[in-house]
């Protein structure tokens, strides 16, 4: 034990080993429970990260369905283009469109999987809290 200027006994070893709520703690620990708000808190940061990935599938699926609305409609007014004359303006068309198109499937495949991993870390986190189970049925 050592003291400062003060002579006041100073227990920074013995603090560290105890189960003071804003000290570390071993996460082998079986006794140890995080408190509610903790776990309220990462269910929130899990929420809020699946539904940032739900607006990327959302921009994924507009990015497909662009493409396809361009093709819809140049066949439904091809009576009035001849398609040779115009192709030096359907080639760069087409190659946008098939960027747009991988765009649009990278991006949901990606949120897709992201969604998934975020509800298997929230039901990870009902099971070991199954008194917040409650609170998301």
């Amino acid at each position: 034990m050592s003291t400062d200027q003060e002579g006041i006994s100073d227990n920074r070893d013995n603090v560290s080993s105890s189960k003071y709520p804003f000290t570390s703690f071993d996460s082998t620990d079986e006794d140890f429970h995080p408190p509610e708000s903790t776990q309220i808190g990462r269910i929130q940061m899990f929420l809020a990260a699946k539904r940032t990935s739900l607006a990327v599938l959302r921009t994924g699926i507009a990015l497909l369905s662009l493409p396809m609305s361009i093709v819809t409609l140049l066949i439904a007014t091809s009576r009035y283009y001849d398609m040779v004359s115009t192709l030096h303006l359907f080639v760069p068309l087409f190659i946008i469109n098939t960027f747009l198109v991988i765009l649009g499937i990278i991006l949901i495949i990606r949120s897709w999987r992201r969604v998934l991993r975020y509800d298997r870390a929230i039901e990870r986190l009902k099971r070991e809290t199954p008194e917040l189970s409650y609170l998301m049925e």
